[in-house]
């Protein structure tokens, strides 16, 4: 290739490096990387080209990692006017960013505001792609996330279990999304009282993430919080501490806010005091 290409293809190298340290949880690199990708991608085509939605999408991604919602919704917005003059009505991008501000709405509390986004998103999915695409298994998912949040657990039953299916059926059952959707499926299953159905697939859960992830990654570690959440309600809390060590041995190696760490040590502690272990948990609690 020419010189010239080389350089052209720069931004979108290093939205691909960008994309990689997120997934990494390396936020304020990926951050850095993304930014400097959208700088370049700008001189290159200007302010209002409506190839920019991908570079402002993946620093949108990356800001609601580092728990910006104003900064993603910022730059999600601006993201969307780009696209939409680029694309038709009902192009799949405009279902990526619908979804992704249905996220931020979501992170922001405003969880109307979020389940309107994510029905745009799946309809327009629905319209290119089918019902069963794994891009309409993910407006389901969020969907059902809105209405958890909302208390509407039995109507974010059916959405998860509709994503769940499909999300086995085009990844196979050892893909991280099938392990997301399992527990988030879990959670509800607790709130309808089915515990036992519950414990069974945050279990698969745990097992299927940490194959997909490794046991280091930060979202390996929620799930393994979730496991903890679950054995705390039910007072078996040997069980429950066991699994708030492992889950902050991992979170204290990466890019986590210290409130998520200070959460789950004030958990740790509960454990140890009820087990009548008080010096230790004042000894965690003095720490968080």
């Amino acid at each position: 290739s020419q010189p010239g290409d080389t350089h052209a293809e720069l931004p979108s190298t290093l939205e691909d490096l960008a994309t990689c340290h997120r997934h990494l949880a390396e936020y304020t690199e990926a951050a850095k990387l993304a930014t400097e990708a959208l700088h370049m991608a700008e001189v290159q085509h200007g302010r209002d080209a409506p190839s920019l939605w991908r570079y402002l999408n993946e620093l949108g991604l990356i800001y609601l990692e580092q728990e910006l919602p104003d900064e993603a919704q910022r730059v999600f917005l601006r993201a969307m006017e780009l696209a939409q003059k680029g694309t038709e009505k009902g192009h799949l991008t405009l279902s990526t960013l619908h979804n992704n501000l249905g996220l931020v709405y979501e992170a922001k509390g405003q969880l109307q505001d979020a389940v309107l986004e994510y029905e745009r998103s799946r309809r327009i999915a629905e319209q290119n792609v089918g019902t069963e695409h794994p891009d309409v298994c993910l407006s389901l998912h969020n969907l059902a996330g809105a209405y958890v949040g909302l208390g509407r657990y039995a109507d974010a039953k059916p959405l998860l279990e509709q994503a769940l299916a499909g999300w086995r059926k085009a990844h196979g059952s050892a893909h991280n999304n099938v392990a997301i959707c399992l527990y988030r499926l879990a959670l509800v299953n607790q709130q309808l009282g089915d515990d036992a159905q519950a414990e069974q697939q945050l279990r698969e859960a745990l097992t299927i993430s940490e194959q997909a992830l490794g046991s280091e990654h930060p979202d390996f570690a929620q799930t393994i919080v979730a496991m903890g959440e679950h054995y705390r309600a039910r007072r078996r809390y040997s069980e429950a501490r066991t699994h708030y060590e492992r889950a902050l041995a991992i979170l204290c190696r990466v890019e986590v806010s210290p409130r998520t760490i200070a959460v789950i040590q004030g958990r740790l502690a509960g454990c140890l005091v009820a087990e009548g272990r008080l010096a230790e948990a004042e000894l965690i609690l003095r720490d968080s």
